[in-house]
């Protein structure tokens, strides 16, 4: 099957009528192959269908339970424009402007509505709220006549393909259009103003485009009925089960409501299937094929028709198209051929130009040597890759001695304190959301033994019997090796015969609480002393080094009297 989703042939057909484009079928063959383009369904020049198709291949994978790989998704989120929209493609950086000569740019309406249902199908937050601010955007620029255009803003005439494809992204949204779409239809049904006397009779009920008004139109026809009918793409097997067999026989005008405009636009659609018989009608116009069965089916009608015209698109020559697999994967779905519909899927899933390239990172160590108990900070220098954005990259730090650290992309600068001697080996293991991972050596860190304890000093006050001289308490201490890690003070006093220590906030029995000393300088360290009572005052001081040495007690034992 071919499924041509836009421009190539539109373009020419507004160039020369002065009027909007609307939907075109054409050979998928047509196209000419692209430099494949990673996350993208597909080879073929992208320009006019890329987001269109991408959206279509993952409502196709959805509809049987399966997701799109990361890079599908991202290339998809990576195609939104500013305001919400997407253009049908843009190759980087922001939506390009409508270029009425190539027909090319500006906001594409078809291609935001799909977008907007293949992200709501897809469900994770980051889709959620694209899709959200997508059909948001389609909610304002709805016509007042209750239509949309293919680029709005740009002609001001709305059409009825771009309008049914509008109405299926809102229904995914659960929004309600500012303007009523019925009206819009009806004023392009065929037989609406000569009912009884429009002949032929099997074209009443069929939509037509301003274009060629009173004509039928198979793909406006059947790009008109899911819309109305409440449809939406994303929730595709809500479609399936039986329904009723047989389009319903208008014998006078139905009304100009959702569903008046919908059933009789379907008892058309049965009529020209069973005109044409079901594989006659799915080999015209695989793309209206696709979509009949997909009126039918939210139209709950036609049942018999719909699985008859479904069989004949699934034994049609395997397409290379995301497209036309997509559609085709939904219809299975639709009618519950859930074999057939995977074998759609399975199309999609291998015309995806995958995500292979490892990403890259460089880091330098700030030194290869050091003492057991010092840190190594390793400083990022570069971290790229072909595909992701850095952000979206992981990043794990094996540090040599047993241990690893996740760490956040945005981190440029980590320490690490080695306590073991030897020789570490550091490694940086980056992946990205693809599955794809590389490791880089960074350094080996040797680790030498700190054989060396610190040395610690309490100062006595050269009037070590008042209490006022103790206001504090100043030890020095210092370090050769790894450096000073703590220093430790006990403040001890006989009271009524027994002891008791200071434990920073009250006294306690016994001469086992030691609080921390605060550095002031160099070497420097103190601690408030707490109010002290006349008599004896013992005063123990202890250094450790970042390597876990101790320094020997330094012992003040004085007597208090005045």
């Amino acid at each position: 099957m071919h499924v041509s989703l836009r421009r190539t042939a539109a373009a020419a057909l507004a160039a020369a009528l002065a009027v909007p484009a609307l939907i075109a079928v054409a050979p998928t063959a047509s196209a000419a192959p692209v430099t494949t383009i990673t996350g993208l369904y597909g080879t073929t020049d992208p320009t006019y269908d890329g987001v269109y198709r991408q959206s279509l291949a993952i409502l196709g994978l959805h509809a049987v339970g399966r997701s799109p790989r990361p890079e599908a998704l991202q290339w998809l989120l990576d195609q939104q424009c500013a305001n919400g929209g997407f253009s049908s493609f843009k190759s980087a950086g922001a939506c390009p402007a409508f270029n009425p000569a190539t027909f090319t740019g500006g906001t594409d309406s078809n291609a935001t509505a799909m977008a907007a249902e293949a992200l709501y199908a897809v469900g994770t937050p980051t889709a959620k709220a694209a899709a959200a601010k997508a059909a948001a955007y389609l909610k304002g620029v709805q016509l007042p006549d209750g239509s949309w255009e293919f680029n709005p803003g740009e002609s001001g005439a709305g059409d009825p393909d771009s309008t049914g494809l509008a109405l299926l992204a809102l229904n995914a949204a659960g929004l309600t259009p500012t303007h009523a779409a019925a009206p819009y239809f009806a004023s392009l049904q065929v037989g609406r103003t000569d009912f009884a006397s429009h002949s032929p009779a099997s074209d009443r009920g069929a939509v037509s485009t301003s274009f060629a008004p009173g004509s039928p139109n198979g793909l406006a026809t059947v790009q008109t009925v899911p819309g109305l009918r409440g449809a939406a793409f994303s929730r595709i097997p809500d479609l399936s089960g039986a329904w009723q067999d047989g389009a319903t026989s208008y014998a006078s005008l139905p009304p100009a409501t959702d569903a008046g405009v919908a059933g009789w636009a379907s008892s058309y659609l049965a009529g020209a299937v069973a005109s044409a018989g079901a594989t006659a009608y799915a080999a015209a116009d695989p793309t209206v094929a696709a979509w009949t069965v997909l009126s039918f089916a939210a139209d709950r009608t036609s049942e018999t028709a719909a699985r008859a015209v479904a069989a004949a698109l699934e034994a049609q020559a395997a397409s290379t198209s995301p497209a036309a697999n997509g559609q085709d994967a939904l219809v299975s779905a639709a009618v519950g051929h859930t074999t057939a519909a995977g074998v759609f899927a399975d199309r999609i899933a291998a015309s995806l130009t995958r995500d292979t390239a490892a990403p890259s990172t460089t880091w330098t160590a700030s030194s290869t040597t050091v003492l057991a108990g010092l840190t190594v900070t390793l400083t990022r220098r570069t971290l790229s890759d072909a595909f992701w954005p850095a952000r979206r990259l992981g990043i794990t730090i094996a540090w040599g001695d047993g241990t690893a650290q996740r760490v956040a992309a945005a981190t440029t600068s980590v320490a690490h304190r080695y306590t073991s001697p030897g020789d570490h080996t550091v490694s940086i293991r980056v992946t990205d959301p693809s599955g794809n991972a590389a490791v880089r050596r960074v350094a080996t860190i040797t680790v030498r033994p700190d054989l060396v304890a610190p040395t610690a000093r309490i100062t006595v006050p050269s009037t070590s019997s008042s209490r006022s001289a103790w206001s504090r308490v100043l030890v020095s201490a210092g370090d050769v090796g790894s450096g000073i890690s703590t220093v430790r003070v006990r403040i001890s006093q006989q009271r009524k015969g027994s002891w008791v220590s200071w434990n920073g906030s009250r006294w306690v029995a016994g001469t086992s609480a030691f609080i921390t000393a605060t550095r002031v300088a160099p070497s420097r360290y103190v601690v408030a002393t707490p109010t002290l009572t006349l008599g004896r005052l013992v005063v123990v001081a202890r250094a450790t080094d970042r390597a876990g040495l101790s320094s020997p007690q330094s012992v003040a034992s004085v007597t208090l009297r005045s």
